[in-house]
């Protein structure tokens, strides 16, 4: 299959591509009114602030924003977890399963960041 295959039979599709992967749509070229689902996490630092402002043109471009938003991944997302900050209003936190811990520290004064095989007295 290729991308003239999906440009002359949109209907019969559902095309996928990530970010990385948007260029396709150059030679795909949507037709008026097709959509677009964006599934993945929403952006928790500047990087993936501007990735997305990328996409977002790209989108805009082909006709696709707005898009839809869906994305189901079991865990929280920056502003999810702002929110159960500020509510909890915790005297002490300490981000576990977490890829980027020091983001931690624009939702609280009080941040211990756990390092390996040392403990932590609460």
């Amino acid at each position: 299959m290729t991308a003239k295959d999906i440009r002359e039979n949109q209907d019969d599709y559902i095309f996928r591509c990530d970010f990385f992967e948007l260029k396709e749509l150059i030679d795909v070229k949507p037709d008026t009114g097709s959509c677009y689902i964006r599934s993945v996490c929403e952006p928790f630092d500047i990087e993936m602030e501007l990735d997305l402002k990328k996409a977002e043109n790209w989108l805009t471009h082909f006709g696709l924003y707005p898009y839809t938003q869906i994305h189901a991944s079991g865990q929280m997302n920056y502003d999810e977890i702002r929110d159960v900050v500020e509510t909890v209003q915790p005297k002490v936190l300490i981000p576990v399963h977490t890829q980027h811990p020091e983001v931690f520290r624009n939702f609280h004064d009080n941040v211990i960041l756990p390092e390996k095989g040392v403990a932590i007295n609460i």
